[in-house]
């Protein structure tokens, strides 16, 4: 009960975190992208709250497993949770591969577990390529690119913020 309770509490606080970011974007986003938009970047937020609010690394790396089984409930149509639900639409309507969201949790679960490639001198790349670089990739296929050589330039961009907002290189 209280692994339910916590699940619950901790999606809605990534929504809540998410929303000022959302509605700063629906100011230049298109009509047609802002519902996309607003159902597919909560997901990085939440888990990223999975994983470094909970407080106890056991019930964290919990919450990640249940986090993964609604992504793929979500790609199987059958979502449970209304996040996944709303996302589930976007992925299909606008062919959001599975692969951009899976890395999330496996990044924040080597972080949980205190795995080599999360030690401070390569977590921000990992986060970076698991996180911050997939974002980058569904804000171009909201925008209709699928293309390798954009998701290149995104890949460095989003690096870049990356490394500038934790202060590493």
């Amino acid at each position: 009960m209280r692994l339910r309770k916590l699940r619950r509490a901790s999606i809605a606080d990534g929504c809540a975190l998410a929303l000022p970011r959302i509605f700063s974007c629906f100011l230049v986003l298109p009509g047609r992208l802002r519902q996309h938009f607003s159902t597919s970047t909560p997901i990085a937020g939440i888990s990223d709250d999975l994983a470094d609010e909970v407080g106890d690394k056991a019930v964290s790396l919990r919450l990640l497993d249940q986090w993964e089984e609604e992504l793929g409930a979500c790609y199987a149509g059958r979502a449970r949770t209304s996040v996944f639900v709303a996302l589930a639409e976007t992925c299909t309507s606008l062919k959001f591969p599975k692969h951009e969201f899976a890395g999330f949790a496996d990044c924040l679960r080597q972080d949980q577990r205190g795995d080599p490639l999360t030690k401070p001198s390569t977590i921000c790349w990992a986060i970076a390529r698991y996180s911050a670089n997939p974002v980058g990739h569904l804000v171009l296929y909201l925008c209709g690119y699928r293309d390798a050589e954009r998701q290149q330039l995104s890949d460095r961009t989003c690096t870049a913020l990356q490394l500038a907002i934790s202060g590493r290189t």
